[in-house]
């Protein structure tokens, strides 16, 4: 299945199926991408509105940078199910003789390490994005001020989602270094999400 261009229906049909992919690390790319896409659409609402003239071109860089953003996310949606056959095609390679398994090893080392780098892409775009969106509140018409918090809400659950796809593939390599990173992204993301959540409270209620 090519989840670069699989319609959303098939797509969730997918994921209900036994099959172990599309999963989480799609998920969690799928997650970005609709962050990325609420982006684009508060700032295409906004630039039209006069009273928002002063952020023209800032906004303008907003909505190009999001759609770009939105084609990244959907390959690594397509990225992580790539990576997570080359850990199943490794585990199935032979054992029997030291040769068979120190090939099976260095295998098995390599596979985890990409399914490992690519949920890392996914939250490192994602937090970027969150990053992006401190203080935008204030330059967004007010009636898209909302679907900013959602899409810092979908940004914090791809940043989380890609987290803990690092973490299984830790776990299996022994390497504290790729969870600490991890922790550390879904720390900075809880933050920033907040912030931007409380900001757009605040404008709506005071």
């Amino acid at each position: 299945m090519d989840l670069t261009s699989t319609p959303i229906g098939d797509f969730l049909d997918a994921l209900a199926s036994k099959s172990p992919t599309p999963g989480g690390g799609s998920v969690a790319a799928l997650s970005g991408a609709m962050a990325a896409a609420l982006m684009s659409m508060v700032a295409e609402v906004t630039l039209p509105k006069k009273k928002y003239k002063v952020y023209e071109a800032e906004l303008r860089d907003l909505a190009e940078r999001s759609k770009r953003r939105i084609l990244r996310f959907r390959e690594l949606m397509q990225e992580d199910v790539k990576a997570f056959d080359a850990v199943i095609e490794a585990m199935r390679l032979p054992k029997d003789t030291p040769e068979q398994a120190k090939v099976r090893e260095e295998r098995l080392r390599e596979a985890l390490l990409g399914a490992a780098d690519v949920p890392r892409r996914v939250g490192m775009e994602a937090l970027e994005m969150l990053r992006e969106m401190q203080g935008l509140h204030g330059k967004l018409y007010k009636f898209v001020v909302s679907d900013l918090a959602v899409a810092a809400s979908m940004a914090r659950a791809a940043v989380e989602g890609a987290a803990m796809n690092m973490i299984v593939n830790a776990a299996s390599l022994k390497d504290e270094a790729i969870v600490e990173e991890a922790m550390a992204m879904v720390r900075e993301a809880e933050g920033l999400a907040r912030s931007v959540f409380e900001a757009v409270k605040g404008r709506l209620v005071g």
